[in-house]
């Protein structure tokens, strides 16, 4: 009997010290979920390794530190997902300050002390490189520079001021100046004109033609200037007079704009048969289309000089002109161009037309 109670009474001593186990326990995770755990995750947010060390020396040799220690060592590998490696090294260092015996930190640390070393060796590489390319560019001679400006684009770190050579340059041209220039042996024009009674009269003329443009290319934008002139000697109907026209037009392109859209101002004179027409020349133009290895320009021009003949009420110019390369130099290329160019004008007799129909050949840079 006696050794009944006996053993009774250590089963409940057995059964109180178990129940405020649990209790400790369950007190020591509340109080870690509830405020140690909040606070490193903070450090975490903040990226303070000192913090994240602060609070392992605080709780090292008690009953909290082994958790608290296996959270901080969560946290770091979770920070292996986002390849955080400089604040993965620098949280394994914290715990390793604390605990030097923690394996788990140290070789985290280890681990990620290979990846830095590597990644460092990597852009002390590219920044030897970089270095190296300035270098050359600021001894190479003026023709060599030009050379280098063909395969690097210069890009400029604003808040750095560092500046990097990339490779290739994504540009259309190379020169700042281009030009083209063409004979047209072939240069027909047809002349309509109404008559007094209303008729229209028609003569086919013929002659030849020459035509340039020449452009500086900036930065912002593109100035150039176009002109043509012709010179039409024969006519079928046998007038003696000779019909010429002449075109002299400055243009400007602005690239933010469109590279391709030039705006013109300049003056054109025609005179056909005696007939004679000057005026200033406003208009637009499109240059540089391109269709496969076919090239096309147009332009369309209004010519406010009618304001100055009483028997003109209106006037206006138009051209068009395809261009096919057919051999290429290193900096040049051979080409065939027909061209249409059109110049009417709106009389108080009716409505006078002076056409161009011309073919020739000549030669641009494309460079």
């Amino acid at each position: 009997m006696k050794n009944f109670v006996y053993d009774g009474k250590i089963k409940k001593l057995i059964f109180l010290i178990l129940l405020l186990s649990s209790a400790v326990m369950a007190f020591s995770q509340t109080v870690l979920e509830s405020d140690v755990f909040p606070q490193i995750d903070g450090a975490f947010m903040e990226k303070n390794p000192a913090k994240v060390s602060a609070i392992l020396t605080k709780y090292k040799g008690t009953s909290y530190y082994k958790r608290c220690e296996e959270y901080v060592l969560h946290n770091i590998r979770l920070l292996i997902l986002s390849n955080q490696i400089d604040l993965i090294q620098s949280m394994s260092m914290a715990v390793i300050d604390v605990n030097l015996d923690c394996q788990d930190a140290v070789n985290l640390y280890m681990t990620v002390e290979k990846s830095i070393a590597k990644r460092n060796a990597r852009l002390a590489e590219e920044q030897k490189r970089k270095e190296q390319e300035a270098a050359y560019v600021a001894a190479a001679p003026e023709k060599t520079r030009e050379e280098i400006r063909r395969d690097y684009t210069v890009m400029a770190n604003k808040s750095t001021g560092e500046t990097v050579f990339m490779n290739p340059v994504d540009t259309e041209y190379y020169n700042d100046f281009g030009w083209h220039a063409a004979i047209n042996m072939l240069d027909l024009g047809v002349y309509l004109k109404p008559d007094a009674e209303g008729a229209m009269k028609t003569n086919l003329k013929y002659g030849i033609a020459v035509d340039g443009r020449f452009y500086y290319r900036g930065d912002d934008i593109f100035i150039g200037l176009d002109g043509f002139a012709d010179f039409l000697v024969v006519d079928t109907a046998g007038a003696d007079a000779v019909s010429y026209g002449v075109l002299f037009v400055p243009e400007i392109s602005f690239k933010n704009l469109n590279r391709k859209m030039f705006f013109r101002c300049g003056f054109s004179n025609e005179s056909t048969e005696g007939d004679g027409f000057f005026s200033p020349v406003v208009g637009l133009a499109f240059r540089d289309i391109s269709i496969g290895s076919l090239e096309f320009n147009m332009y369309a021009d209004y010519l406010p000089g009618h304001l100055f003949y009483n028997n003109i009420n209106a006037a206006m110019g138009a051209g068009l002109e395809f261009i096919k390369p057919v051999a290429k130099f290193t900096s040049a290329q051979v080409l065939i161009k027909l061209g249409v160019r059109e110049y009417l004008t709106l009389e108080t007799s009716g409505v006078t037309s002076r056409s161009r129909v011309s073919l020739g050949i000549g030669v641009e840079n494309h460079d």
